[in-house]
């Protein structure tokens, strides 16, 4: 499953602020195919609560070209949160635990609109850094923090 040639991934996010937890969603969700589209949250759409952000979404979506991750970056919709992966027609959406809206509702939503687009769900950075081995000290080395 991981990994297949010719998929399309798309990924949705509003990173205000680019921070080590979106570079690893990142990464881990162009695993899942060949192109990832990156879309990037608007500043107010319709659909939902009314955010603050620190960046404009041009903003958002020129530092999010830069880093290279993305094969494309786009602004998601105003009026339908679905209205990007309906337009692109994704192979694989990944999220995380920590996006709106629950991989069951979200799946339902694709099916809905004739669409067999798989929800992967992309384990947070916070879990994967709790699971990582600490190096062993060894005797004698004094204890140092960086």
């Amino acid at each position: 499953m991981n990994g297949d040639s010719g998929k399309i991934v798309m990924a949705f996010g509003s990173f205000d602020g680019l921070q080590p937890g979106h570079l690893y969603y990142l990464t881990e969700a162009r695993k899942w195919g060949e192109r990832l589209i990156v879309a990037i949250a608007r500043d107010a759409p319709v659909w939902s609560f009314p955010r603050n952000y620190r960046f404009r979404e041009g903003e958002r979506k020129r530092i999010m070209e830069a880093c290279g991750i993305a094969d494309e970056v786009i602004l998601g919709s105003e009026k339908n949160p679905l209205d990007r992966i309906i337009e692109f027609k994704p192979d694989i959406v990944a999220i995380t635990p920590l996006h709106p809206v629950a991989p069951a509702v979200l799946r339902s939503d694709l099916e809905k609109n004739g669409l067999a687009t798989r929800v992967a769900v992309i384990a947070p950075y916070d879990a994967r850094r709790r699971r990582r081995r600490r190096p062993l000290r060894r005797a004698g080395r004094p204890k140092t923090r960086c």
